[in-house]
């Protein structure tokens, strides 16, 4: 490359200036430059624009797009930009295309660019492509193929049982394309289930493993119901059941004398669900109990720690009574012995 440049010289009392060229080999004057000079400096002086001929082929970029093509829709555009030593584009050349396994198609390169177009593999995964020009090869370019979701039938996996309380993971069968293409981790889809009184609860079920699933914590549903999995434009449906809170075993029951007031305590607990948990504060409770001779008295109010505790009026002297009691996971009718102490005090869940 040269510079210009303009340097005043002083001699005696005379100023003048003249011009000087400056390049990797140093400093001179213009009218210092021979056309030898000029030949090894490669300097050229011409009085217009010059067309060079470009050099061979050295370098070469290939991109291809786009970057993720859905199997069996969309065809692939795939271009090389050759270049010489000094960066012009290359005339009048063949580029070969190496296209996913093996392939290659070839396209004449003009202005120093050449394109192709193709159909890849309806195989989902990464491929690797490349060109090359007049024997000099590009650096590889990476594009994807995915699962063609148009084609996918998603549908839901059984008919699950839904628990109260419990939490159950709802999923699809194996989501795969018409060829075979599973679907990728973390595509979106939804799981909308319906009940019979027309509510419906709505999931996001994310796609892992090529299927879809999504964890629900049920409460209160209604006894059954439609799935509806969708995906894309596609849907497929199902169906469930719902079990409700069930009681997990029969909650002790114990009855004392209150000899003071002429009443007796009632102990009910701990109530727990088929989920291994207390059944919730403040759930309802009912209690009745009468002797032989039908006199009743009822005692009503609600679980804390899962248990129910209350001083009732005694209904007679007998020492067992047929008690009968009421919560929201079940009923059930006992005889019990009044005790003549009363149980040591609640200190948690037994």
């Amino acid at each position: 490359m040269f510079r210009l440049l303009t340097l005043f010289c002083c001699v005696a009392s005379s100023a003048s200036a003249e011009t000087y060229v400056a390049d990797a080999f140093g400093i001179l004057p213009t009218t210092a430059v021979s056309e030898d000079r000029a030949a090894w400096a490669g300097l050229q002086n011409h009085d217009g624009p010059v067309l060079v001929e470009p050099d061979e082929s050295d370098s070469v970029l290939v991109f291809v797009g786009p970057k993720a093509l859905v199997a069996g829709q969309d065809k692939a555009h795939a271009v090389a930009l050759s270049f010489d030593l000094h960066g012009n584009l290359v005339q009048n050349e063949s580029a070969v295309f190496s296209i996913e396994t093996g392939a290659q198609l070839s396209a004449r390169v003009t202005d120093g660019i050449a394109d192709v177009q193709f159909m890849p593999e309806p195989t989902a995964g990464d491929y690797a492509s490349g060109a090359t020009v007049g024997g000099v090869q590009s650096a590889r370019a990476i594009y994807r193929v995915t699962a063609d979701l148009s084609s996918v039938s998603p549908t839901p996996d059984g008919a699950p049982t839904l628990r109260a309380e419990m939490f159950t993971t709802l999923s699809s069968t194996a989501l795969q394309d018409k060829f075979g293409n599973p679907v990728e981790d973390g595509i979106g889809t939804t799981l909308l289930l319906s009940h019979e009184n027309g509510e419906t609860s709505l999931l996001s079920a994310p796609v892992r493993e090529a299927k879809a699933e999504a964890i629900l914590l049920a409460r209160d549903l209604e006894a059954e119901g439609t799935l509806l999995l969708n995906l894309a434009s596609a849907s497929g449906t199902g169906s469930f059941d719902f079990r409700p809170v069930e009681a997990q075993t029969s909650p002790r029951l114990q009855l004392w004398e209150v000899p003071e007031i002429d009443a007796i305590g009632v102990r009910l607990g701990p109530v727990t669900t088929t989920a291994g948990h207390l059944l919730t504060d403040g759930a309802a409770v009912e209690i009745i109990l009468s002797d032989d001779a039908g006199t009743r008295v009822e005692a009503t109010g609600w679980l804390q720690d899962g248990y129910f505790e209350a001083i009732v009026r005694r209904p007679s002297e007998a020492e067992r009574l047929m008690v009968t009691f009421d919560t929201p996971i079940g009923s059930e009718r006992r005889a019990v012995t009044i005790s003549t102490s009363a149980p040591a005090k609640i200190r948690g869940p037994e």
